[in-house]
């Protein structure tokens, strides 16, 4: 793939201006708004120097993915060490006032949506966005396009870890007056974000090819503005007294549902949608791990991450491995798993034993020993860096943490599909225009990959049309789709179903470790070594 941000760590942040105006002259290096964004050459290097952001650990090379997404019924952070504070802390609803690991996010996230806004506000002023040739007006509105949905996908992410917070979008003032804003209520900032992010999609191209993958696209934009449509819909805590936990008022709920599937729909009924499902689960993350792009464009946008330089997948979720000359420095996964996760999926599904990894490598320091983990730390097996040559090879002569720079995949197709199906079935219980065979279809479709051809008549296709509560048969898909992936957590938590999860999978753990489960489970497990 085409590492777009790290060929760009060194570009010049392009219009940003410092509140320090203390200087009489500017520096030699500096170019101001109206040369930049009078320039395709200087506007496209400033929406990759937003890119460029993007790597950081604060943002999408570890941190919002892993502490802030883990914490659900099937992933947690963290339980091999329960004093780290500033990781498991976080992901496991014991924050403290002296982690200091918040504020780098926060800043991180705010630096990056500043260099949007400038951005966007430059791109918009342009005399090359007014009265330029049709062809520069279309690359400019790309670029406005870009910087929309990058802006409203950081925000999105401040909102749904933090709640209400200052909102504002504009370019910070010179002399201050914009800095220091009280909290928006998050319903406010989600339907400015939400309007940016279709705004986006009416200038945006769909990807066209695997080049493109690494910038957002006129399918991510559609997706986002669905996902964040949900997640206005539904439950969040509210900064009230109390802090209660609700949804918007029902007309305000359902005109978002509305809203969810009509961008859904943008994307699954347009004749020039390039999106598709790979034809097996496993080549999805065999593509991401392999840092290539599926023929079917399941993904529809991944933050480029480089070997070497950034990102933890694989690293901190993944394939246990302990240091051994064969796959060289022992990495450090802390995104785990369990069984009550594992038994939940039928047994049949060939999404478990993608997702699952019930084993750990070397463990007592033999070349070829494969070990059985214990029951509360299974890890997640879509993403397995030993099986990335150029990792290994590197990793071999590693002395310290190595980055895996496997990209970080924010939407895959299967996802718009289940939304669509969520969104046709609530508005078909609730009075809506929701089209319960349309439902039913994009479930399927999810399903079919992941049963044998011998099954599909009865774990496909009975499965979905017989089903007595449509809506938990997607709530379940999801799960069984996405673990791992930083979605479980955010669906209960609209859903208002988080700590009944939680909960439930405890108890049933408990059960599981005393012989009480519903099922008998194996004592044994019996396993021989392969020759390799």
């Amino acid at each position: 793939m085409k590492k777009t941000a790290y060929l760009l760590l060194s570009v010049l942040c392009f219009g940003l201006v410092s509140c320090e105006d203390y200087l009489d002259t500017d520096s030699a290096s500096y170019l101001s708004p109206d040369i930049v964004y009078n320039s395709i050459a200087y506007t496209d290097q400033a929406i990759l120097g937003i890119y460029a952001q993007l790597p950081q650990d604060q943002i999408y090379g570890s941190r919002l993915q892993f502490t802030y997404g883990s914490g659900s019924d099937c992933d947690t952070y963290g339980t091999s060490n329960p004093t780290d504070t500033k990781n498991s802390g976080l992901a496991n609803y014991n924050g403290t006032s002296d982690n200091t690991a918040i504020s780098k996010e926060w800043d991180a996230i705010y630096k990056t949506i500043e260099m949007a806004s400038v951005a966007i506000d430059g791109i918009r002023n342009s005399e090359l966005l007014k009265s330029g040739t049709v062809d520069e007006q279309a690359q400019m509105r790309e670029y406005l396009g870009e910087a929309l949905t990058l802006r409203a996908l950081l925000y999105f992410e401040v909102v749904r870890n933090f709640g209400d917070v200052p909102f504002k979008d504009e370019p910070t003032n010179s002399d201050g007056s914009n800095i220091y804003l009280p909290a928006t209520d998050r319903d406010e900032i989600y339907e400015h974000i939400i309007v940016d992010a279709e705004e986006a999609a009416g200038y945006l191209p769909w990807l066209e090819s695997s080049a493109n993958v690494e910038r957002v696209s006129k399918g991510f934009a559609y997706g986002l503005a669905a996902r964040m449509s949900l997640a206005c819909a539904g439950y969040s805590m509210r900064n009230l007294p109390g802090f209660p936990l609700k949804t918007p008022d029902f007309s305000v709920q359902k005109s978002y549902y509305e809203r969810a599937l009509k961008n859904c729909n943008a994307i699954i009924k347009d004749p020039n949608n390039p999106h598709g499902l790979e034809d097996t689960f496993a080549k999805v993350f065999d593509n991401q791990t392999q840092q290539k792009y599926g023929e079917k464009s399941e993904d529809l946008f991944e933050v480029g991450l480089g070997l070497g330089l950034s990102g933890e997948v694989g690293y901190t979720s993944g394939v246990r491995f302990y240091q051994s000359a064969i796959y060289g420095r022992n990495n450090s996964v802390q995104v785990v798993t369990n069984a009550y996760y594992l038994y939940s999926f039928d047994r049949d599904d060939m999404r478990r034993d993608v997702t699952i990894a019930p084993y750990n490598y070397n463990k007592s320091g033999t070349e070829k020993e494969e070990m059985f983990s214990n029951l509360y730390e299974f890890t997640f097996a879509k993403w397995d860096v030993r099986n990335l040559k150029a990792y290994i090879t590197q990793n071999k002569e590693a002395t310290n943490k190595l980055m895996t720079g496997i990209n970080w995949c924010i939407m895959r197709y299967s996802d718009v599909l289940l939304m669509a199906a969520e969104a046709n079935v609530w508005l078909a219980e609730n009075g809506g225009d929701g089209n319960l065979g349309e439902a039913r279809a994009y479930v399927k479709e999810v399903r079919r990959r992941n049963f044998s051809d011998a099954l599909q008549a009865t774990k496909v296709d009975a499965y979905v049309d017989n089903a007595s509560d449509l809506m938990q048969v997607i709530k379940d898909e999801r799960m069984f789709e996405f673990g791992g992936e930083a979605i479980r957590k955010f669906d209960l938590i609209r859903w208002g179903e988080l700590s009944q999860k939680v909960a439930e999978y405890r108890t049933t753990l408990k059960q599981m470790y005393a012989g009480e489960y519903e099922i008998t489970l194996p004592e044994l497990v019996y396993f021989k070594y392969n020759s390799d």
